[in-house]
């Protein structure tokens, strides 16, 4: 399976804060609504132990960082999250099938 993150971003590491800037789209996101609903509507797989922080303001925003996929990608909550609050970039691939 691929990943739904545009080429070159990541979620995690101690320099995301630093990185977040060239990861997020500065325009607005078309049919955002739609591709959250579509990444939320899944059934959580497999989660992490560890609680998910948010880059920025340091808020914990959930309690394990859970996987999800569609069969041909996968995501988790921290890519939920940050796509939704900063317009993370996501693969070409995976956001056509929304035009």
């Amino acid at each position: 399976m691929r990943t739904i993150l545009a080429y070159g971003c990541r979620v995690g590491g101690d320099d995301l804060k630093t990185m977040l800037p060239s990861m997020v789209s500065e325009k607005p996101i078309k049919n955002k609504a739609i591709i959250l609903k579509y990444l939320k509507s899944f059934p959580a797989g497999p989660s992490g132990l560890a609680y998910c922080k948010d880059p920025l303001t340091g808020k914990i925003f959930a309690d394990g960082n859970t996987m999800y996929n569609d069969g041909e990608f996968k995501w988790n909550t921290k890519i939920i999250y940050m796509f939704e609050h900063y317009n993370m970039k996501l693969c070409d691939d995976f956001t056509k099938q929304f035009d």
